[in-house]
């Protein structure tokens, strides 16, 4: 895998080192694809509604990924691509190959700005 693209995937969805030793992978999603190569990898942030459904309101850039996972998501650096307040979200998988999306679920929390929790810890999809 080219350097360039490892380190731009680790700014969010990969295996990050904590900024500054306080908030590092607060979840990781792993996959199951038919395709290894050519998948977009992103991050939904929203708010629970009454039910219990995550209303998704701001999306991360997508990082074009040529593996099938696992994916970490840093608290730290999704607080700094996002903002503070949200308290659930979805690493969004989509294949640009056969053109299926799909979302890993969980809730987060906050401190500060920056996300230092979510439940559960491990989520899988399968695209």
């Amino acid at each position: 895998m080219n350097n360039l693209r490892v380190a731009a995937i680790t700014l969010l969805l990969t295996s990050h080192m904590a900024y500054a030793g306080m908030v590092g992978t607060i979840h990781t999603t792993s996959a199951e694809c038919h395709w290894s190569g050519n998948i977009a990898v992103s991050t939904k942030v929203g708010h629970l509604d009454d039910a219990g459904n995550c209303i998704y309101t701001a999306e991360t850039r997508a990082h074009g990924v040529d593996y099938c996972g696992p994916f970490e998501l840093n608290g730290w650096m999704l607080g700094q691509q996002v903002g503070g307040g949200y308290n659930c979200a979805a690493t969004h998988v989509h294949s640009n190959v056969n053109q299926l999306d799909a979302l890993d679920e969980y809730k987060i929390a906050s401190d500060g700005g920056h996300y230092v929790n979510s439940a559960p810890k491990d989520g899988h999809v399968r695209i």
